[in-house]
């Protein structure tokens, strides 16, 4: 049996826009600011600079979502008599009976 092989588009236009939207470089205008190299290469780094910090608060925030989701989930019937931790299994409770000495 020969596997499917998966097709990738190639890079193209499409990519550069949605970028340059990401670095806030208008997609319009662009062609202009690029005359002036040191204006295209100060938009350039500005707009990378922006692009990551919103990246990297997306990314807290999305981890705070999905703790906030593993703190609210409900507790199992399977908790350790010797430490109250909740191990979610009975196979995961076995295992940490096994190494919970406190």
């Amino acid at each position: 049996m020969v596997p499917e092989l998966k097709v990738v588009p190639p890079l193209g236009i499409d990519t550069c826009k949605h970028d340059m939207r990401d670095a806030n470089i208008n997609i319009n205008t662009w062609e202009s600011l690029a005359e002036d190299h040191r204006a295209w290469k100060s938009a350039g780094r500005g707009g990378v600079e922006g692009a990551e910090a919103d990246r990297m608060e997306q990314l807290v925030q999305k981890g705070a979502k999905r703790k906030e989701n593993i703190s609210s989930s409900t507790a199992t019937g399977f908790v350790c008599s010797t430490c109250s931790r909740d191990c979610h299994s009975r196979i995961g409770l076995h295992c940490h009976t096994r190494k919970c000495y406190t």
